[in-house]
């Protein structure tokens, strides 16, 4: 499956920029860059901690309200991270449309897109 945070993230940790290039980095972009890549590492963690327990991360926004709130009080763990809130669930607890909904979500992070050039190609 594929990730929800970047597998390259730590090749652009910030710390390295701001020792190296300390006449640029200015301080929205230090915090931006700071910002997502305490994202990236925290939802590493938990994913390895997922994978320790044979279960799947999956965001709330691929769950509706009832399941949420359901899964929640059946005491599975859930996190948040930055804006987002996640849940730690066992894959055969998912059901068909969540699973669907998981992927489409993934897809379309902007690390696991893929780029088609002649998707927009003119016909003229």
């Amino acid at each position: 499956m594929k990730k929800l945070y970047p597998h390259d993230y730590r090749k652009r940790d910030p710390r390295a920029f701001l020792y190296l290039f300390t006449r640029i980095a200015t301080p929205a972009h230090i915090s931006d860059s700071f910002s997502n890549f305490l994202y990236a590492a925290a939802l590493e963690q938990m994913d390895m901690l997922a994978t320790h327990k044979n279960q799947i991360i999956i965001p709330n926004e691929c769950l509706s309200g009832k399941r949420i709130v359901y899964l929640k009080k059946k005491n599975y763990f859930s996190f948040k991270v930055g804006p987002k809130s996640y849940l730690m669930l066992p894959e055969s607890e998912l059901e068909e449309s969540e699973i669907e909904k998981l992927q489409q979500y993934t897809k379309y992070l902007k690390w696991n897109y893929q780029y088609n050039p002649y998707r927009f190609r003119y016909r003229g």
